[in-house]
């Protein structure tokens, strides 16, 4: 285990066996410094997650704070709130403790606390508490904090500082973001239905002195030196598992609403409708397909700063019906699922109030949970087919109202399968622009390598 490793699972344990406990009837919890609000809700009607950084010296690293409100509407047994939480614990437990990717961010924790508490009084949902639209505790999901941000917030930071990002980088980030969604597919039938580059975190404190990452997939080695960072995906809140075999992954309420009728023995949803609510779910993949997430990310790569050849890379194996028009870009953060790039805001916010309450531990996630490789038939459509090279798929007399066709917001609608042969990971990984990280590097040395293995 690595040494960051080691310290998530120490706050961990602390956590788990009570040894470290947040006491909500205090400010910052009684064992923070401070809580940094990562990102101001303006509208205090809105049911959202806040995202917090905890700050403590005592600890060995900084906690990620995730309060989730709980809205009414919903049952205990399906609500997203504890779906997130389930998520994350899971995904964590199996993929990164396994060595199988690192790029998720790490579960810590979970527990209840009351929205009325001195710990949480600062971000002031009484009015959603009046209204009845949220219950009076809601959820605390605790996981490492990345330090570097998110993807566009930490590019932005290095332009700032005027240090250049090398092709050989951008490379890497793109790889290891692949890599984990082809994981995320192949354990466990899952779509994240939200990554993009805001939901992208860099973490800037994971083991700079190893040399490489060695990635073994489907027989073979793939060799990424190790630039002093890693990315990870967050915020799995709109994810949703295509597979019976773990029950704590049940069906997401945000992704399969209830004029969608699902079935739990295929995994699959039907429309049981054609009116103005399908019509607002054309752009929300609600069977489970391999192409939507890679597509999200790659496509919102567009709006980055990014190299040339990872550019043209993704102009050759998209047709550019479907593709981000930078010269006229809406930007993503802005999106009707979800605005959540959680990391680019740095407002300051403490806690103070003199209500108090007594927190109690969620014991819904902290169950133990395995996982093996799913391999359960897809019932429905896979929507993938195989590429043999990175022809250019760009179509020339494509128009902006073509582009609006058959995506929203950069993501891809519903129409889109029947019409675009389009890559899914596995495809994309065995392309001629990750050929070169198949080469052993001159100065790969084993004995300084973390190796993560796709089975």
């Amino acid at each position: 285990m690595n040494e960051k490793a080691k310290k998530v699972q120490t706050v961990r344990q602390d956590i788990k066996r009570k040894r470290l406990v947040l006491d909500e009837s205090k400010s910052n919890f009684g064992i923070f410094e401070c809580l940094k609000l990562l990102k101001k809700n303006k509208d205090t009607s809105e049911i959202k997650g806040y995202p917090l950084k905890a700050i403590s010296s005592e600890l060995p690293l900084n906690i990620g704070l995730k309060v989730l409100p709980v809205e009414t509407g919903y049952s205990k047994s399906e609500h997203p709130a504890n779906l997130e939480i389930n998520t994350l614990k899971i995904i964590t437990d199996e993929l990164v403790n396994k060595n199988i990717t690192p790029n998720i961010i790490n579960y810590i924790g979970s527990m209840k606390v009351d929205n009325r508490s001195t710990a949480l009084k600062f971000l002031n949902m009484n009015k959603l508490t009046n209204k009845r639209l949220i219950h009076s505790r809601s959820y605390i999901l605790m996981s490492e904090f990345a330090e570097g941000g998110s993807l566009s917030s930490w590019l932005y930071d290095n332009y700032e500082n005027k240090k250049e990002i090398s092709k050989e980088t951008w490379k890497g980030i793109a790889f290891q973001i692949i890599y984990t969604i082809s994981v995320l597919q192949h354990y466990f039938k899952m779509m994240h239905n939200d990554l993009h580059y805001g939901n992208i975190l860099v973490d800037t404190d994971y083991n700079k002195d190893i040399g490489y990452f060695v990635f073994e997939y489907k027989d073979k080695k793939y060799y990424v030196k190790n630039p002093g960072f890693i990315p990870k995906i967050w915020d799995f809140e709109f994810a949703m598992s295509y597979s019976n075999k773990n029950e704590n992954l049940f069906r997401n309420r945000l992704i399969v609403k209830d004029y969608v009728k699902y079935d739990y023995k295929k995994c699959i949803s039907k429309e049981l409708s054609t009116d103005s609510k399908i019509k607002s779910m054309e752009d929300i993949a609600y069977n489970y397909n391999k192409i939507f997430d890679l597509h999200y990310f790659l496509n919102s790569l567009l709006d980055l700063d990014i190299p040339e050849d990872l550019e043209n890379f993704i102009r050759k194996i998209y047709p550019k019906d479907v593709l981000t028009d930078t010269s006229n870009t809406t930007t993503r953060s802005v999106s009707s699922i979800s605005d959540s790039d959680s990391s680019d805001s740095d407002s300051d916010s403490d806690s103070d109030s003199d209500n108090s309450s007594d927190s109690d531990s969620d014991n819904s996630s902290d169950s133990d949970n395995s996982s093996d490789s799913d391999n359960s038939s897809d019932n429905s459509s896979d929507n993938s087919s195989g590429r043999d090279s990175e022809s250019d798929s760009s179509s020339d007399n494509s128009s902006d109202s073509e582009n609006k066709q058959y995506t929203k917001i950069g993501r891809l609608k519903n129409n889109v399968y029947s019409v675009f042969d389009l890559p899914i990971p596995s495809d994309v990984l065995g392309l001629e622009y990750f050929k070169d990280l198949q080469n052993i590097p001159e100065d790969f040395d084993k004995n300084n390598a973390i190796y993560f293995k796709y089975a």
